[in-house]
């Protein structure tokens, strides 16, 4: 008896097999999911799966992206730098992983072409390390685990104040249930759930299996959860406190968002602990929130926000910074040119190019760049309502 139930067992196990490994045929050969872009990752929570080429669509756009051997949205960069090379790394979440507009379009190409203009003498390589979904948790985790070996001269951190409640891992959008957090102890950061385990790898191959991905995404479209069709892990995450971002924008704040820019602070301080470390200079540009601006701007009160926090804590380390989203609202709604897609919210070619101007004039004005590159005569405007334009000069 014992036997045969094993073999039944075997048997079932081996169709179930056999019917998933059939599916997973058809669905790829009909095309009826695309590849996965994301991948689970034991020591950074998760990043672009490597070497994968294909379309990322969307009513919206249609762009065509190659994921590097390193799973960078980037082209290949060793990790020796070559003599004479001025090296930019770039950690940020989608807004800089720029997935929805051409690769050339992105704001760090943008960048990297300018200074190369800008300086023939030197030549500059702009390394993006930008994933979707990240919040400073994982940028912090990037740098550590990626980013520190390439030998960058300059850390640049695109930051968006979303990222403020993503760092927060009780909240119900902070991470993915399973990957790395950081808490406050005694004011010190403690790293938890990391490295995240063998569990990293079942989830590695689950995810690329696009028949479970199909199903998920089906299954998701009639019930209450969010399916990511293109792989990202969901940003459901592990916490159950929900603090909505036009909140961190009131008088009256819920004092949960005095324990997340807390932990910001914190993250934001270690990670220029670390950079410095590494032999490099950090610099950080904030893209905020449009939505929040819009706050501020129809309230007449600009001191709403997180700005002035995190803007005492980055002058007391000397890391040069810029506030971006004033700009970025007053091109969309003062100048009537739209910077983001209308339903995807990402930047637009126009947006990306909009915020390698203001990256430039942020490195420029700050004496972060070789000699070779000349300063802007006009300093940026960074709360005044200026910022740097398409037109090169402050306004």
């Amino acid at each position: 008896m014992r036997l045969g139930a094993v073999v039944n067992a075997g048997l079932v196990a081996a169709s179930l097999l056999f019917a998933l490994a059939l599916s997973e045929i058809v669905v790829r050969v009909m095309n009826l999911e695309p590849p996965a872009l994301w991948e689970f990752n034991q020591t950074v929570g998760w990043t672009y799966q490597p070497g994968i080429h294909t379309w990322y669509k969307s009513p919206e756009f249609n762009s065509w992206v190659e994921i590097n051997s390193r799973g960078l949205h980037d082209r290949e960069h060793p990790y020796a730098k070559p003599p004479g090379v001025f090296r930019i790394l770039l950690l940020g979440d989608s807004f800089t992983g720029a997935l929805e507009v051409p690769f050339e379009s992105s704001f760090a190409r943008l960048l990297e072409k300018r200074l190369n203009e800008l300086a023939p003498s030197t030549r500059f390589e702009v390394i993006n390390a930008g994933v979707g979904g990240f919040s400073t948790v994982n940028e912090l985790l990037m740098f550590r685990e990626e980013g520190a070996k390439y030998r960058p001269d300059l850390v640049l951190l695109c930051f968006v104040d979303a990222d403020i409640r993503d760092n927060f891992h009780v909240t119900a959008d902070a991470t993915v249930p399973g990957s790395p957090y950081f808490v406050l102890a005694d004011g010190n950061l403690q790293l938890r759930h990391h490295p995240t385990g063998v569990m990293t790898r079942a989830k590695r191959l689950v995810g690329r299996l696009r028949v479970v991905r199909l199903a998920y995404r089906m299954w998701a479209s009639f019930g209450p959860g969010r399916a990511q069709a293109d792989g990202r892990p969901s940003d459901a995450g592990g916490g159950s406190l929900t603090l909505p971002m036009n909140s961190l924008y009131s008088e009256t704040r819920p004092p949960e968002w005095a324990q997340a820019i807390a932990i910001t602070r914190a993250l934001m301080t270690q990670l220029n602990r670390e950079v410095s470390a590494a032999g490099a200079h950090l610099a950080i540009v904030s893209l905020g929130s449009m939505e929040g601006e819009a706050i501020r701007q129809k309230s007449g009160k600009p001191e709403l926000g997180p700005e002035r926090e995190l803007g005492e804590l980055l002058a007391s380390l000397r890391v040069p910074h810029v506030f971006a989203s004033v700009c970025l609202y007053d091109e969309e709604h003062t100048r009537g040119q739209a910077i983001r897609f209308k339903r995807d919210r990402h930047l637009n070619v126009h947006g990306h190019q909009l915020v390698a101007r203001n990256v430039e004039a942020l490195l420029t004005e700050n004496g972060l760049l070789p000699a070779s590159v000349p300063r802007r005569d006009t300093p940026l405007a960074l709360r005044s309502g200026g910022c740097a334009g398409l037109g090169g000069g402050g306004s």
